[in-house]
């Protein structure tokens, strides 16, 4: 028992040493605070109408990933009409456009839950991908509520089971919003 504890603190030390966190400020609205593995490479876009910040991540030394995400600040009266549910339901659909070319008969929803995230996303397999070049066979793609934005994210990958995926998922249920104007830029 004190050997698992003792693998669990140093497994918790290596994985923390290698996040860093990423302020991306969303124009006039905010920042959108992300914990990103080190080991990624990230690009971001801020775009004027609507307010939001486009992120595209991929690993440093290969595309085994690419997760795309776009952070939307989103008007008081659209914030209200975004309940758990019409995220649910909107996830749904966009998993219905999919399926036709999806090994999967059916797209089972997961929840994405964190201190300040709340959203759904699935995961696919596209029955005719060749996994080469820009095209990839696994996709899990989703939405969520980070306080005052919505979060459209597309993670595409090779293999079945990669960490990669389970860390895009952890960060973007991480995902924070920082009212207000935002901190002096960080170096990437």
């Amino acid at each position: 028992m004190m050997l698992r504890a003792a693998l669990l603190i140093v497994a918790l030390v290596f994985s923390s040493a290698s996040i860093a966190q990423q302020r991306h400020a969303v124009p006039g609205h905010g920042t959108l605070v992300l914990q990103v593995p080190t080991a990624w490479r990230v690009a971001d876009k801020p775009l004027q109408n609507p307010p939001a910040i486009a992120l595209a991540m991929l690993p440093a030394a290969d595309d085994s990933f690419s997760l795309q995400l776009t952070a939307i600040w989103l008007e008081p009266a659209k914030r209200a009409e975004l309940t758990p549910q019409a995220i649910r339901d909107r996830v749904q659909a966009s998993s219905r456009e999919l399926l036709s070319s999806s090994v999967e008969s059916e797209a089972k929803l997961a929840e994405l839950r964190g201190k300040e995230a709340l959203g759904y996303y699935y995961s696919l397999t596209d029955r005719e991908s060749k996994n080469t070049a820009g095209d990839y066979k696994y996709i899990a793609q989703g939405m969520a509520t980070v306080g005052e934005l919505l979060v459209v994210f597309t993670f595409l990958h090779r293999e079945l089971e990669t960490a990669a995926k389970q860390q895009a998922l952890q960060m973007l249920a991480d995902a924070a919003y920082v009212k207000g104007a935002p901190a002096a830029e960080q170096p990437k």
